[in-house]
């Protein structure tokens, strides 16, 4: 099975090299000569499978007669995906340097550098980072346009994603701060706040509390004053502060004199002389 898949990919490689020689993006790729030394191994090496190669072969040879193939194309292959894949590497590039300057024109116009999230160096120092990256970016593309698609780039995606996340990084630095200057001044507000609430709801607790004890103390007032009334009512005890039991004693006053009258009545010498009288004329 190592022999078959290692047979497969080798002639799988070598039609792949003699197709990809006739595209337009590996002929500018490439010169004439170096083209034609490569159809030269693929026309050899397709010749050698067909006569001398089997399932049989050892998987050594049949590898290195991959490398043979790989190693002379290696270099087409890398300025191809040079060509190809700049075009994403610089507008990811320019969409970090769009970003980059928006943020720090927003920061400039804000009050950051007051409120503490950066300092005016920093500013400064990330302004000339962004100027940098444009002014390298504007110059290899200018070299670039003037060098020769057969020749390795110069301005190689790796080198373009790597001034650009040098840049990057200053972004993300002071964004970071920022971030973390607002997130600690929304905590201190927070807990001001929760403060600010807590007393609030303490003091509505003790009001509360103050209103529940007048509501007690009240009632305890009026029994207190309910209380009192049976000792205003004991004055009758007191008969000297008492008006009310004079009367009693007016009245049982009264039927004493009654009563001594008869008792204390001296009759008059009329009296008497008239009632002998009356009885000599009832004689009669």
């Amino acid at each position: 099975a190592a022999k078959e898949r290692a047979l497969n990919n080798l002639e799988t490689q070598v039609i792949d090299t003699k197709d990809k020689l006739w595209q337009e993006i590996y002929e500018k790729s490439s010169t004439d000569e170096e083209r034609e030394k490569i159809r030269e191994k693929c026309t050899e090496l397709s010749d050698w499978i067909d006569e001398e190669a089997t399932f049989e072969t050892p998987v050594d040879i049949l590898e290195g007669k991959l490398k043979e193939l790989t190693d002379l194309t290696s270099g087409l292959h890398a300025r191809v995906k040079q060509h190809t894949e700049r075009p994403e590497a610089l507008e990811a590039m320019n969409r970090m340097i769009n970003s980059s300057q928006h943020f720090l024109g927003k920061a400039k116009n804000s009050s950051g550098v007051v409120d503490g999230y950066f300092t005016q160096e920093e500013l400064d120092k990330l302004e000339k980072k962004i100027t940098e990256t444009v002014e390298w970016r504007d110059k290899a593309l200018k070299d670039q346009e003037a060098q020769p698609m057969h020749e390795m780039p110069k301005m190689t995606t790796s080198l373009i994603a790597e001034k650009a996340l040098d840049m990057d990084r200053e972004v993300k630095y002071m964004y970071n701060k920022v971030k973390i200057g607002k997130a600690e001044k929304d905590r201190a507000k927070k807990a001001e706040e929760d403060k600010k609430a807590k007393e609030e709801k303490k003091k509505k607790k003790k009001e509360k509390e103050n209103n529940s004890t007048t509501s007690d103390e009240e009632p305890t007032k009026t029994n207190d004053d309910k209380s009192e009334t049976p000792e205003q009512n004991e004055t009758p005890e007191n008969p000297e502060n008492s008006e009310t039991p004079e009367t009693p004693e007016t009245q049982t006053e009264t039927p004493e004199t009654q009563n001594d009258e008869p008792e204390t009545e001296i009759p008059t010498e009329t009296e008497e002389a008239e009632r002998p009288e009356t009885e000599d004329e009832e004689t009669e």
